[in-house]
């Protein structure tokens, strides 16, 4: 995270995290400053739990860890996430999913052997998800920063139109 700050924090604002990971270039600076954080003298205790596989005869030096964790990062998004998770779970379950880098476009809503709901209030700015039908109205009657609350402009009950 700290080495993926000062890249973006050096570009003064001509690169965005996604805008980094469609560069192979800047993968390949992320992956070699962040190498070398890990070679540093304070740093170099942060791997040895995994000293039992990495290991530079054997072909898996720690290069090349961090090179398969920089792309992991930029390319598994929400839904590959979702849909890998699915593929290898049991039982019956809702999922919602959501990350901080998508946040502002995606959400995945998955779920095997029982029902979500999904309800959206744009007067209210609000979007509410749940396993259970009534969790989708939890919010109606809670003021919202920056949404709309209906029974002030119309005097009527909260959630009135929404």
């Amino acid at each position: 995270e700290k080495v993926l700050d000062e890249t973006l924090a050096a570009s003064n604002g001509q690169f965005t995290v996604q805008e980094l990971g469609f560069n192979l270039e800047m993968r390949e600076k992320i992956t070699k400053e962040v190498v070398e954080e890990f070679e540093k003298g304070t740093n170099k205790d942060s791997l040895k739990c995994l000293d039992n596989y990495l290991d530079e005869e054997v072909g898996a030096p720690i290069r090349e860890f961090v090179r398969f964790t920089v792309h992991a990062f930029f390319d598994n998004d929400s839904l590959f996430t979702t849909k890998y998770f699915l593929t290898h779970a049991k039982g019956s379950f809702g999922l919602v999913i959501t990350c901080s880098l998508d946040a502002h476009r995606q959400l995945c809503v998955a779920a095997r052997g029982q029902t979500m709901s999904v309800a959206f209030y744009p007067k209210k700015g609000l979007i509410c998800y749940g396993s259970e039908q009534a969790a989708v109205k939890a919010g109606l009657s809670v003021e919202t920063p920056n949404g709309d609350i209906l029974a002030s402009v119309h005097g009527g009950e909260y959630g009135d139109d929404n």
